[in-house]
């Protein structure tokens, strides 16, 4: 079918079809003579995304749900922190937002939902295009920039859900696998849409530490900035942070990987394979750019 008949089908105007298009929600075919032709799955898609944005979900977090990065129930629990935040907790949009997700998830997606796109961005390609992601201790996020003509093109933000539970209330650790398969693959589906980005900078949570092996591989959870087994005692009223400092004169203080791996030496929990250690944006960089050993200044 063309345009016009998805237009009847979903209720969107042209302008926000070709919209979503361009954002990468949906793939439409096109004719012999250029003509685009919509299908079925076009039109189920197209309805997805019009109940979504009629309660303010972001295109970019309907890309993470579309990409399996985000669940439909995750995306319900961001959207009503988001309204909170804005409106506050009584909002009666919290009904409206709940009233659409069930819809959603049941998979009525032909509802009479009342909407007409207003937000467009559109995005010019580029050759000045960098990706910035900032891996933090409760969520990973990511930025489009357009860095020549100093734009957002597009954010991105992803719940870090990595913690680790310990009998000891002391130790705050991250599970640095979930981490790194949620950069990997928010950074796959970030560039799929935007194949111009030129460059990827990378921050984060700094001081935590991750073992790893000879071949690059985690051999250990992220123990985060957060931890504090370095203010446990070690001898005579005396943590092993004031030990630190009383054998080196440098103030490090909990959390620091100098401290925490100076508390794994003492009690034999430095894994057998560890070879070295790094932060969790060194880790994430060598494996995007497919190294063995961290690239760390002293």
């Amino acid at each position: 079918m063309f345009i016009n008949d998805a237009m009847k089908r979903t209720g969107l105007t042209k302008k926000a079809i070709r919209f979503y298009e361009d954002k990468g929600l949906l793939s439409v075919q096109r004719q012999i003579n250029g003509y685009r032709s919509y299908s079925e799955d076009n039109i189920l898609t197209l309805k997805k995304i019009k109940m979504l944005r009629s309660c303010g979900v972001s295109v970019s977090d309907i890309k993470l749900l579309f990409g399996n990065m985000i669940t439909v129930e995750e995306l319900l629990i961001k959207r009503k922190k988001e309204v909170e935040n804005e409106y506050g907790y009584y909002s009666g949009m919290f009904e409206d937002i709940s009233n659409v997700f069930q819809n959603y998830k049941k998979g009525q997606y032909d509802l009479d939902v009342q909407f007409n796109e207003t937000t467009y961005n559109s995005f010019i390609p580029s050759d000045t295009l960098i990706l910035g992601i900032d891996i933090g201790t409760t969520s990973i996020s990511a930025v489009v920039i357009d860095i020549e003509n100093k734009t957002n093109i597009e954010t991105y933000t992803l719940d870090n859900a990595a913690g680790i539970k310990s009998s000891n209330p002391c130790f705050n650790e991250q599970n640095t696998m979930i981490i790194y398969d949620k950069v990997i693959k928010l950074v796959e589906l970030i560039v799929t849409g935007y194949p111009g980005i030129k460059a990827i900078g990378v921050t984060g949570q700094m001081h935590g530490i991750v073992y790893i092996d000879k071949k690059g591989d985690a051999v250990s959870p992220l123990v985060t900035w957060q931890d504090k087994r370095a203010d446990e005692m070690l001898e005579n009223s005396c943590t092993y942070c004031e030990k630190i400092f009383e054998v080196t004169k440098e103030r490090i203080y909990t959390g620091f990987g100098f401290a925490t791996h100076y508390y794994n030496l003492l009690n034999q929990l430095v894994p057998s394979d560890a070879y070295s250690f790094c932060s969790i944006m060194d880790y994430i960089v060598m494996k995007l750019t497919n190294q063995c050993c961290p690239l760390i200044h002293v």
